[in-house]
């Protein structure tokens, strides 16, 4: 008998510690890093064959291959294709060869870096083949692309202000004669006395100012 409940014990111990082991396997699998385990949509744990991934490292190049002598073009490829799917980058030439005298087969002028963004790469590439021509390089992002051209003749950015101009679309003032309002003439002068109000504010107080005599 007591052979039987230790055995029945010790099943139970392996069963316990196997599921254990397993959960334990599959979050590990979920948070990690590995290059070949992906989440899908529907945060369930992808995992690609390494064969296939290594296809893709092969597809992708990296940025810190630069050397100065690399034409332009080779350089922009190089940055288009650092990421898995391609990066979206649009050059417009003719802008660069008409107004900054940069050419496909221009030298980049400048070596590559190692762990560094690809933001930085492409800063210090723009930076590098403008070098200290008239016309400088930018780029922006519109929707996911990634457009090279002159800084001039780049969209520039639009800055909304907000300014209060109730004052002038409000209704005019309504001058008009308080009660009483009198005006009296001397042979040194007049005097007025009278109120307005605005539908704004309301009524004014009154004013009594004496003008220059004659």
């Amino acid at each position: 008998m007591k052979k039987e409940k230790l055995t029945q014990s010790f099943g139970i111990i392996v069963i316990i510690l196997s599921s254990a082991f397993f959960l334990l396997t599959e979050t590990y699998g979920a948070n990690s890093k590995s290059p070949y385990a992906r989440i899908n949509s529907e945060n369930q744990t992808v995992r690609i064959p390494k064969t296939a991934y290594k296809q893709i490292k092969r597809r992708t190049t990296n940025p810190s291959s630069f050397r100065p002598d690399m034409p332009f073009s080779e350089a922009i490829d190089i940055l288009r294709n650092s990421t898995f799917p391609q990066l979206n980058i649009v050059v417009i030439w003719k802008d660069l060869e008409e107004n900054a005298d940069i050419y496909r087969e221009t030298p980049i002028g400048t070596d590559g870096l190692s762990r560094v963004p690809l933001r930085t790469h492409l800063k210090i590439l723009l930076m590098s083949v403008s070098g200290g021509g008239a016309e400088k390089l930018g780029y922006v992002v519109d929707e996911g692309v990634i457009i090279i051209a002159t800084r001039s003749s780049l969209p520039k950015k639009m800055v909304t202000r907000i300014y209060d101009i109730s004052d002038l679309v409000s209704a005019p003032a309504n001058y008009r004669l308080m009660p009483g309002f009198g005006m009296t003439f001397g042979g040194t002068g007049f005097r007025g006395q009278g109120s307005y109000s605005s539908p704004n504010r309301g009524a004014y107080g009154s004013s009594n100012r004496a003008r220059a005599s004659r």
